[in-house]
């Protein structure tokens, strides 16, 4: 193996980004160059010194130099589209007031401008009720997406009207307006690297751009891409990827929805396998009291002599019913048959806490994270999923998170989870005291 051949697989290894042999001499010539620069004898030298360290600046200094950066404002307008026009209404509608969208390498910051734009075009937006992260794996490309000067080239598809309204023309070049600017943050984060323990700590993502990303990975970083943009992404969130892009052979983790010939990815939310004995088939079918199958399982689980109203409650009452009864496994199973709940927190931390319980640790920080989402005052939920993090070996997240924790609980604006006796979870005194000594 050349030693060109050599830096192409170690830069496979950091960055994910595939290089074919046809680009083995322009990546030798490369490497050869920065060899020089750094002051070592030779490539061997230069590669052997980037095998020693990952963590040295010359390692981000390369990926810049390797990474594509071509791109322009608006391209794949019709993404953007669908984003004002089918996604930010539902989202709205389930009482969000703020919309967090994250672009995943992000390169000069074409794509979060162009989100920058269409967010303040968004009618149904109050003021300022957006913000946008963009990241990448390339610092110089960072340090260009800040200052938010794009050439006429990268503007040519922005509509006469728009490019008017945000931005400020300087001779052959064109700076976003400070106003949107002021709602844009960037990061330096490698996709590849996951966990993403670097990215900041905050609510999940409403919405998540990764176009022309995954192309250059292979099918096993992809995996790995995708599975923590599934952990990142809102419950009822939504993923992008490039227009040419596919992820039904990739990742079962995301369903995707067809708009018109724009597709957009879900996250499939987990689900458990049906109590035996209730095939699926026969569980719309009345039970001889009048009641459904759901409701048929609620009178098992919390007894025969209930009074026939409280067929009517909700499942999370009906699991908190269970759960005062100690019986884990019918509050369970009346969980895994509500088809419903996606905006309930309640049902959420209650899933959370039971897959706690089976062992299912992946359920279990999937739930909570969907929860605090849902309520962010939920302490407990919270504390849970710190645990979760901190037992996965996301501690720079799991530390963030027991900040917050306290801040909240200094605040006296938190909220206790129902029945967190009767679950044996910790109270907010030692939920208090177990922040403090970690801080």
């Amino acid at each position: 193996m050349s030693q060109g051949q050599r830096l192409a697989v170690l830069l496979e290894r950091v960055s994910g980004i595939v290089f074919p042999e046809r680009e083995i001499p322009r990546l030798t010539m490369l490497g050869e160059e920065r060899a020089r620069i750094n002051g070592f004898a030779d490539l061997t030298s230069y590669v052997q010194a980037l095998y020693r360290d990952s963590e040295s600046a010359e390692w981000r200094e390369l990926l810049s130099l390797v990474t594509v950066k071509e791109s322009s404002l608006f391209r794949g307008a019709r993404q953007f589209e669908v984003l004002v026009q089918n996604i930010i209404p539902k989202l709205l509608a389930r009482g969000r007031r703020t919309i967090r969208i994250w672009s995943a390498g992000c390169a000069r910051g074409e794509e979060p401008a162009t989100l920058a734009v269409v967010l303040s075009e968004c009618d149904k937006l109050r003021p300022g009720g957006w913000e946008v992260l963009g990241t990448d794996v390339d610092e110089s490309a960072l340090d260009v997406a800040r200052r938010a000067i794009f050439s006429k080239r990268s503007v040519r598809k922005v509509p006469q009207p728009l490019l008017d309204r945000y931005f400020v023309p300087s001779g052959e070049q064109f700076e976003l307006a400070q106003g949107l600017r002021a709602n844009i943050r960037y990061r330096f984060l490698n996709l590849v690297s996951t966990p993403y323990v670097d990215l900041e700590p905050g609510p999940l993502f409403d919405v998540i751009f990764l176009r022309n990303v995954l192309i250059y990975f292979r099918e096993k970083s992809q995996v790995r891409v995708l599975a923590e943009m599934a952990q990142m992404l809102a419950p009822d969130g939504a993923l992008f990827v490039g227009p040419s892009e596919s992820l039904w052979q990739i990742s079962p983790q995301f369903l995707t929805e067809d708009h018109h010939g724009c597709f957009v990815h879900r996250v499939r939310m987990p689900s458990i396998p049906q109590p035996s004995g209730i095939p699926s088939a026969e569980f719309a079918t009345p039970h001889p009291s009048g009641l459904s199958r759901r409701e048929a399982v609620g009178t098992q689980a919390i007894g025969q002599d209930i009074e026939l109203d409280v067929f009517k409650r909700s499942p999370r009452d009906l699991a908190l019913q269970a759960v005062k009864r100690a019986d884990f496994d019918g509050a369970a199973e009346i969980l895994a048959l509500d088809s419903g709940g996606e905006e309930d927190p309640i049902i959420y931390a209650l899933k959370g806490v039971l897959a706690e319980r089976d062992g299912r640790h992946e359920d279990a920080l999937r739930a909570f994270r969907a929860a605090s989402y849902l309520d962010s005052r939920l302490f407990q939920v919270r504390f849970m999923m710190a645990s979760c993090l901190e037992g996965s070996g996301w501690v720079k997240r799991a530390q963030a998170e027991y900040r917050a924790i306290f801040s909240l609980l200094k605040s006296g604006l938190e909220s206790e989870l129902p029945s967190a006796e009767l679950l044996a979870l910790p109270t907010r005194l030692e939920v208090e005291e177990y922040c403090r000594q970690t801080l």
